[in-house]
Parts: structure tokens; C-alpha cells; sequence
């Protein structure tokens, strides 16, 4: 049986992780196997977590992912929300830490998931691609980065077994993220002049 009463109930003692999914997302790296392979790691090492998985109802993998882990486990549970719902952002607030699988579709962006969760100052494990190492320039102790699945996997154990990165150190304040004056003058202004 679970150790999680309810899909209400949200124990203290356990780790929050929010997983937000872009509308669009299509599975092309794999990211089921990432998710199993955590929710493993942590099973085995009877470490509670919760990871809120947001959503949207039109998105495939999102309902393949939804369907296959609609069931308790013990120490994890996955509990699945539309991305548009009142719980993402209170949500989102408590969390301990936040993935982000896509935060850069074409290079040169950054996905709304990926600056909501920065916004709500959450550490973030996130694939390293396109330009998303600038959102974190200056904070770069916020963001972790992982390039493959043995990436991954290793930041999981350092955070949630050998102790080796703190989750309250990494969080940062997110007011003081940008100056925005200074990267208009780093990014375009002496391109303008």
C-alpha cells in the first residue's frame, strides 16, 4: 500500500517536484524513460516524492504518461493537472524543485514553462540546450543541467542521495534575475550602434 493517503494529502516530509509539459510536446527525447528511471532511483532508495506533472488534455504524451502511472506507488506518486489549472501555480510555489525537459524549442528562446518555473524560484534540472544557460547567467548555481539520461540520473543522486547539492541553497530571487537595462546594452544596443 501506498504511504500516501490521498491524491489531497501532501505529506511534509516529502520532495515536491513539478514537471510542466508544453502543450505541444512530443516525446522526442525519451523523457518517459527519464521519468521512470528517477521515479526508480527513488524508489529503491524509499525516498517520498511527489512529482505534479502539468499538462494539457491535448497532448499525447501527456495522456500516455497520465495513463500509465495513475496508480500509487510506495514513497512516489505522480499526480497528474492541467497546465491551465487554479492548483499549477499554488503548486508550483511549494515545490522543492522543477524539470523542464524543453527549455528552448528552437535555440534562441526560452519556453513559458521554463521562465514560470524560474519565476517561482525554483531549482531546475533542465536539458541544456539552445540558450537556456542565459536565463541562469548570473544564478548559474539555480539551474542544473543534464545532456543525456546518465546526466540525469547522476543529478538525481547527488540531490536525493549522496546529499551532494542542497536544494535551498539553489534557489535564487527571482526580482533580482534580470537588470534589464544591462542586457539591452549587452544583447542589441552595440549591434544598434
Amino acid at each position: 500500500k501506498s504511504t500516501i493517503k490521498s491524491s489531497n494529502y501532501i505529506p511534509e516530509d516529502a520532495f515536491l517536484i513539478s514537471v510542466p509539459i508544453n502543450r505541444n510536446y512530443t516525446d522526442g527525447n525519451h523523457i518517459l524513460h527519464f521519468i521512470e528511471a528517477s521515479g526508480k532511483l527513488l524508489y529503491e532508495s524509499k525516498i517520498k516524492t511527489l512529482f505534479f506533472i502539468f499538462g494539457s488534455s491535448n497532448n499525447q504524451f501527456f495522456n500516455e504518461l497520465s495513463n500509465k502511472y495513475n496508480e500509487k506507488m510506495d514513497f512516489i506518486e505522480f499526480r497528474f493537472y492541467p497546465i491551465n489549472s487554479n492548483k499549477y501555480s499554488s503548486l508550483m510555489k511549494i515545490c522543492d524543485l522543477g524539470i523542464i525537459f524543453e527549455g528552448s524549442k528552437y535555440g534562441l528562446d526560452l519556453t513559458p514553462e521554463f521562465i514560470q518555473v524560474a519565476s517561482s524560484n525554483l531549482p531546475v534540472i533542465v536539458y541544456r540546450y539552445g540558450c537556456v544557460c542565459e536565463l541562469y547567467k548570473k544564478f548559474h548555481k539555480s539551474a542544473l543541467y543534464f545532456n543525456s539520461k546518465e546526466d540525469f540520473l547522476d543529478l538525481f543522486k547527488k540531490i536525493f542521495i549522496t546529499k551532494e547539492i542542497n536544494l535551498k541553497e539553489l534557489k535564487f530571487d527571482s526580482e533580482n534575475l534580470f537588470n534589464w537595462v544591462e542586457m539591452w546594452n549587452e544583447a542589441l544596443l552595440k549591434y544598434i550602434k
